[in-house]
């Protein structure tokens, strides 16, 4: 919230504190900026050519001093460190408060295991009688529209492979993640369900012909990147009331008000939770970093369409409302080194694509529970 309020106020005022930042950190600033907002080439060409401002330094002083008096930041800080320190101790007390599936984990490590065979995984899932249904039934479904019935794990592995076969049994064992009793009173989880699978399956197709992200995990890693949002809201269920509310109220997006109220976003938050499972790091750092990829150290370009699936599922059905998932240029700039010829012109053509894709395949999500 602080950081909407900074980019709200007197351009030149803005210009004057970021210009005393280090050039990197001014870059930071401006990725953080909605690829569509006016301020981001404004501010990119500032930082560019580093032009100084001409208002008097006594006028732009108590301007600030104006600002920072309004936001109350001493007392905010304070309560932002106590939330902080709750959330760093529930996430040590893991085990007991949210686990992912086993079989999930066990078919994710024998598949990302080079060698590991078709039949280490047929072993794993023909375990659970009710996921080799399920699987069965989704791969016999019109999503894949194979020509034959498939009747065996081990058969359909080898017809679509054992990537595949990892990413639906991964799927369909979280949907037990979220089959709780609404959670707090404030979201269904069958609709937080159905938003991470439908970015997961955003998230395939957006990749289709990128093997290197298929490779790194693109369907795990959307599937997973709001796992730290059911951790927040089962732990923290008065203060994310607030931030729903407020979010509702002022249309600042929801990972904003996390950081301000917890210190961290629910991206970073599902990234710890990832790490405890001992997830591979380039899922790791795709669901931390999926509202801002190039914080991400090595895998800057899973967290952009991590963050990009996420961004146009979230725009689905909201035509002309305000957008409380916003795509950045944080995203932008990461997007255009990923896909040819990807613009910001190219952004609504990718919306309605993605939109008839979902509705397509609209019978899909029933197979995931």
């Amino acid at each position: 919230m602080l950081f909407r309020k900074l980019i709200t106020i007197d351009l030149e005022l803005l210009w004057d504190g970021l210009r005393k930042l280090p050039i990197a950190n001014q870059k930071k600033f401006c990725l953080r900026l909605p690829y569509n907002s006016p301020l981001t080439n404004i501010i990119s060409e500032k930082i560019k050519s580093q032009i100084t401002p001409k208002e008097g330094i006594n006028t732009k002083k108590k301007k600030i001093e104006t600002l920072i008096s309004t936001m109350d930041v001493e007392k905010k800080l304070v309560e932002r460190k106590k939330n902080q320190t709750a959330v760093i101790a529930k996430l040590h007390r893991l085990e007991s408060l949210s686990s992912i599936p086993s079989v999930a984990l066990q078919v994710y490590n024998v598949a990302m295991d080079p060698k590991s065979e078709i039949d280490d995984i047929q072993e794993i899932i023909q375990l659970d009688q009710v996921m080799t249904l399920k699987l069965l039934k989704l791969v016999n479904s019109s999503f894949y529209g194979l020509s034959q019935k498939v009747t065996s794990v081990k058969e359909a592995a080898i017809i679509l492979g054992t990537d595949e076969i990892m990413n639906i049994a991964f799927g369909i064992s979280l949907s037990e993640s979220f089959k709780a009793p609404t959670i707090g009173g404030l979201i269904e989880p069958r609709v937080l369900w159905k938003h991470s699978v439908e970015t997961a399956l955003i998230g395939k197709y957006l990749c289709r012909e990128k093997k290197k992200l298929m490779d790194e995990g693109i369907f795990a890693a959307c599937i997973l990147h709001d796992f730290g949002k059911l951790f927040l809201i089962k732990n923290f269920p008065n203060e994310y009331r607030n931030l729903i509310e407020l979010s509702k109220e002022t249309h600042l997006p929801i990972y904003d008000l996390e950081e301000e109220v917890f210190g961290f976003n629910h991206g970073v938050i599902g990234g710890m939770i990832a790490k405890k499972w001992n997830l591979p790091e380039s899922l790791v750092q795709a669901i931390s970093f999926h509202h801002h990829p190039s914080s991400s150290k090595s895998h800057a370009g899973l967290a952009a369409v991590t963050g990009f699936a996420n961004y146009l599922c979230s725009i689905d059905g909201r035509k002309n409302q305000p957008e409380t998932t916003p795509l950045l240029k944080d995203h932008l700039d990461t997007l255009q080194s990923i896909f040819d010829n990807f613009t910001i012109q190219s952004i609504e053509e990718t919306v309605e694509n993605s939109k008839k894709f979902l509705k397509e395949n609209s019978g899909i999500f029933s197979l995931f529970l």
